[in-house]
């Protein structure tokens, strides 16, 4: 981080004892931001953002497969500066301070905070989740953008937790599934996996990891 940048820095205001946020909260906080002299800012924004990804490997033989997917949940995104530029994206909006004026983008010399910031998600996504093969992470960031200058940024985790209904018929019985793949790239043939998990959903806290046990059948190459 360059010299004039001494510390930024992002924070969430926890809502209740286990520090966890559904969709009906409203997510809250601040960026601090602390300049040795004054700055000229390009752009400045916080940002939460949900992403889900998974990863494994199989041998087959001497052959290594690599799977792997990820996913972002939701994106949204607040400036307190915005490069004039800039073109319009989903989920932006312009934040005031509080005096409903403008940031400037010029910082004089000190410690700032950033307030006001709110996010709210309608939808329900994924539970948090982090396990041997995936995970499914929640955070907010915080990125300062100026000209000729690496970006400044901070981000903090949040934990989400799903409001499915758990009282949803067959929701905790054992779940099983198998499906066969034709290969046709160096070696002929096909291979049936079964994947099975002993219920369909868990919530963040009671199980440390909700992913099928899955294993390759009748492997024929």
């Amino acid at each position: 981080m360059c010299t004039e940048i001494r510390r930024i820095s992002v924070s969430y205001d926890p809502i209740n004892a286990s520090n966890t946020f559904s969709s009906s909260d409203c997510i809250s906080g601040r960026v601090t931001l602390e300049v040795e002299k004054e700055t000229k800012i390009k752009s400045f924004l916080v940002k939460a953002k949900g992403k889900a990804s998974v990863m494994w490997t199989e041998h087959y033989g001497t052959t290594m497969f690599v799977y792997h997917d990820k996913e972002t949940c939701f994106k949204l995104e607040h400036f307190f500066i915005q490069e004039k530029k800039s073109i319009e994206k989903d989920g932006f909006s312009l934040l005031q301070d509080q005096s409903s004026e403008m940031y400037s983008d010029v910082v004089p010399p000190g410690c700032h905070v950033y307030s006001l910031f709110k996010y709210h998600s309608s939808k329900d996504m994924p539970s948090s989740f982090k396990g041997s093969v995936g995970k499914v992470v929640y955070f907010l960031e915080a990125k300062l953008n100026r000209s000729m200058r690496l970006s400044a940024k901070d981000k903090v985790e949040f934990k989400y937790l799903s409001k499915t209904d758990m009282r949803v018929p067959d929701m905790k019985k054992a779940q099983f599934g198998n499906a066969e793949k034709n290969l046709k790239f160096l070696n002929s043939g096909s291979i049936s996996v079964n994947a099975s998990i002993n219920s369909m959903k868990y919530y963040f806290g009671r199980c440390q990891s909700y992913l099928p046990c899955c294993k390759p059948n009748n492997t024929n190459l």
